[in-house]
């Protein structure tokens, strides 16, 4: 499946969504969604900001990029956009805001609009749900190349190394396959336990790693989460990691097309409770949802979300001094592990329907 092919299927699910409204169009101005639609194009200038540099105005018989002078060219070129089939309308850099509006207003002859963040942004976001093919593709090998740079780090630090260095060699790793550290989290030794978003610090390791990235290219992103120890793992830390990667077994085998959200979770918690955490899932969010965000939405017991065909899911269930993540895709045939490595130590979980064994990273001891 080619770009062009990618786009034009969200561009029947974009018209179609236009049509049942009765809108005159659509207008992206988030990076999520910049990204979604124009089948990968990069509309960030700043990671730091969910804005998009440069907006998608989409009408049922064109699409229009509104960028300023400093931008438009590249998105153009660079970005690929005029491939697309996508007309600029530029403004210069230094235009009120009332100026850009006029550039949409004059598209849209004063039919209605709405924005990626106005009332209907919740349903815009379904419409980014289910994957295509080329997105499928394009995870698949985004999993792989970032479960690879955490393999090649996490066997290459050393103790003394502090956190931030631990981060810095897996941002470059990263970097290296084209991907985007969008999240990168590193807890050496006590910190695994004190803090479940451990942002790095000048900590040095001695004993026990935990590393975390969510790796972004093409906008999709990928989240995973390996434990590493440096001598024997404690009969205590043993228990706790197994019952994690129990628990994330269960998550994983859950996600099926047309479960309920809520109820996956319910599993879940029954199976912190059957190996003795009744309560450590009230002390971190459990994941959920993902795709062009790290999570479109956090799996709860409230949830009324529905797993949809060839979705994506990041569930990271963790019990108190360790943590299991990977990135799966919920496809017809059951849920796809697309983050796994086959050289990374594993231990395998039975199902409960009887399918294929649910394979879960261990905690790797060098």
């Amino acid at each position: 499946m080619t770009r062009s092919d990618d786009m034009a299927i969200k561009r029947v699910r974009i018209r179609e969504f236009m049509e049942i409204h009765g809108l005159g169009g659509v207008l992206f101005t988030l990076q999520k969604n910049f990204s979604w639609y124009t089948s990968g194009g990069r509309g960030y200038i700043a990671t730091t900001t969910d804005k998009s540099a440069g907006q998608i105005l989409a009408t049922p018989n064109q699409d229009y990029l509104i960028a300023n002078n400093i931008e438009t060219n590249r998105f153009l070129k660079e970005e690929g956009l005029g491939e697309l089939g996508i007309r600029p309308l530029s403004y210069r850099w230094d235009a009120d805001a009332s100026d850009i509006n006029q550039l949409t207003e004059r598209v849209l002859a004063g039919k209605k609009h709405t924005t990626d963040v106005g009332p209907h942004a919740a349903e815009i976001d379904h419409l980014r749900y289910s994957l295509t093919p080329l997105e499928v593709e394009r995870y698949r090998a985004l999993g792989r190349d970032c479960e690879a740079a955490m393999n090649d780090v996490a066997r290459s630090i050393e103790p003394g190394m502090t956190e931030w260095q631990i981060a810095g060699r897996l941002q470059c790793a990263l970097a290296d396959k084209q991907v985007i550290g969008a999240v990168v989290l590193v807890a050496a030794d006590e910190r695994i336990s004190l803090y479940r978003h451990p942002i790095p610090t000048n900590k040095r390791l001695e004993n026990r790693a935990l590393l975390v990235t969510c790796g972004r290219r093409h906008g999709l992103i990928v989240s995973l989460s390996r434990m590493v120890s440096f001598g024997a793992v404690s009969d205590d830390l043993r228990r706790r990691h197994d019952a994690c990667m129990a628990v994330d077994a269960t998550f994983i085998e859950s996600t099926t097309v047309g479960a309920d959200v809520d109820e996956i979770v319910q599993k879940a918690i029954d199976t912190y409770e059957e190996h003795g955490f009744t309560e450590e899932w009230t002390l971190h969010h459990q994941g959920g949802g993902t795709g062009y965000e790290t999570r479109d939405f956090r799996g709860t017991l409230h949830s009324k979300e529905v797993v949809q065909p060839w979705q994506a899911y990041a569930w990271n269930p963790s019990i108190t001094g360790t943590k299991t993540e990977d990135t799966i895709i919920a496809t017809p045939d059951g849920p796809e592990i697309i983050s796994l490595s086959k050289d990374w130590p594993v231990k395998e979980f039975n199902t409960a329907r009887g399918g294929p064994r649910i394979v879960r990273p261990d905690i790797l001891v060098r």
